[in-house]
């Protein structure tokens, strides 16, 4: 929304740089996560360098910078690298933003980003074994909150809430102006937790000796079979261990106290979400044989 808004937002004093923005913006959104994942490259100097000058010359008030990238392991080092060099050429005050959705929530949902994107072949929950660290969020806020404590400004991610009208809001523009935004479509929509499951099988057993074929939608290869499903009743199972078995009541108390949100708050931050009608893996022997019956045809 900010990147395809820029020039009325530009208009109102708020600038989104082009500077940094992911390389494959067009696919997962216009991010600066360049600014965050080239930290270790030679030419992140150069990036930064580019930036000042865009800020130095964009005659706006407010300059926005935005990746998801700051909120995972590591993000922080990485957040204070670019604020210190941006500190040595200009002077400016700051404020980070985040918005936390409910964990278990968030961590479907980067499962089936990263199974989808980057051709991930574990199971949901040794997934979440292997990065647990993601959805640690008070280990993820708590280097915010020692070192610019009153620059950091948590929101929590309830569902149906309008996080454009929300933010931009927090940014000072008024409700006319927000609803002059152009309204698109989302770029970076979530699979089903059927379809990843199918991208998972084929991730393991077919994307080396396909390497140029896409893999189909559950709903194709089962129709290929005379069979429907409603993919809302089917989603990923969590255990009743393993899985940030330490969220306590101090984990509670410490996360409040990181975040500055209420205690009802953080309980629906943690709180653990309806259990699935149907685990996604039951279905893994129907959907190997109608992926191979498929790929037969």
């Amino acid at each position: 929304m900010a990147w395809h808004n820029r020039i009325l937002l530009r208009k109102w004093g708020i600038y989104y740089p082009s500077t940094g923005i992911s390389d494959n913006a067009e696919e997962i959104g216009y991010r600066h996560s360049r600014l965050m994942y080239e930290i270790k490259k030679p030419e992140w100097a150069d990036l930064v360098t580019e930036l000042v000058h865009e800020i130095k010359t964009c005659d706006c008030e407010t300059v926005l910078l935005s990746s998801e990238a700051w909120s995972r392991p590591g993000g922080f080092k990485a957040f204070k690298q670019l604020i210190d060099a941006l500190s040595a050429e200009l002077d400016f005050e700051f404020e980070t933003v985040f918005y936390l959705r409910n964990v278990y929530d968030y961590a479907r949902s980067h499962y089936r980003e990263f199974v989808k994107r980057w051709n991930y072949k574990q199971s949901f929950n040794d997934y979440l074994e292997l990065r647990r660290g993601f959805f640690d969020y008070k280990r993820l806020l708590k280097p915010f909150a020692e070192n610019y404590p009153s620059q950091l400004c948590v929101k929590y991610y309830e569902p149906g809430l309008d996080t454009v009208s929300d933010f931009f809001g927090h940014l000072g523009l008024s409700a006319r102006r927000i609803k002059r935004l152009e309204q698109l479509e989302r770029v970076n929509k979530s699979p089903s937790a059927l379809d990843t499951q199918l991208n998972v099988m084929w991730n393991s057993y077919y994307g080396n000796l396909l390497p140029s074929q896409t893999p189909p939608k559950a709903n194709e290869i089962l129709r290929n079979l005379g069979l429907e499903t409603s993919h809302a009743k089917i989603f990923e199972k969590f255990p009743s261990f393993g899985f940030l078995k330490n969220f306590t009541k101090s984990y509670h108390s410490d996360l409040q106290a990181v975040t500055n949100l209420s205690k009802e708050q953080v309980q629906q931050l943690l709180t653990l979400d309806t259990q699935p009608q149907v685990d996604v893996e039951r279905l893994l022997p129907v959907l190997k044989h109608a992926l191979m019956e498929y790929l037969k045809a």
